[in-house]
């Protein structure tokens, strides 16, 4: 049995309304890592569709659930370009000592076919059940980058309480 989250789908929500201040809004992004064996779900907020961004956002996930051995991902220009810094990192360090510390970053990338968002199935029934769930949970229409972090950390909590196969129980 493998540990949650060795083989990780990750893919982007839609745009979501982040509230700056008390007048100006931004776009905000949700980054949806999807573990393949138990579908369990973590949530991440991002503020911007960029490579840097996205970087953040799976260190932010890699010191929560630990380095995955497998990432697949659809051809987004933010997961092509955080694989390609991850390769040029692994490159750069010579000394064993920093490699080994280093050794989280040793990810092996797969993408989907251009042009075929469908064959990521399981991550994209994940997002539509964060959709689901950000509809019947969020009520106001602008909230801050700590607000959408607590809905989505109550958002995965909700999906990953769900059982994987239906519960036997045995009577006497």
């Amino acid at each position: 049995c493998t540990p949650p989250f060795q083989t990780t789908l990750v893919d982007y929500l839609r745009p979501i309304n982040v509230k700056v201040n008390r007048n100006t809004t931004a776009k905000g992004y949700c980054a949806v890592f999807t573990c393949a064996t138990t579908m369990a779900v973590h949530l991440t907020c991002v503020p911007y569709l960029s490579t840097q961004a996205f970087l953040q956002a799976l260190d932010h996930f890699i010191s929560i659930r630990g380095a995955p051995a497998t990432m697949i991902s659809d051809n987004g220009t933010c997961f092509r370009g955080a694989h390609k810094t991850i390769n040029e990192l692994n490159l750069k360090l010579d000394r064993t000592d920093l490699r080994e510390h280093c050794n989280r970053f040793r990810v092996q990338w797969k993408f989907g076919p251009p042009c075929g968002p469908h064959h990521q199935g399981a991550v994209e029934r994940m997002v539509q059940e964060v959709k689901k769930a950000m509809r019947h949970l969020v009520k106001a229409d602008r909230l801050s980058f700590p607000e959408w972090e607590t809905i989505l950390c109550q958002i995965s909590s909700l999906i990953n309480s769900c059982p994987v196969t239906a519960i036997i129980i045995f009577t006497t």
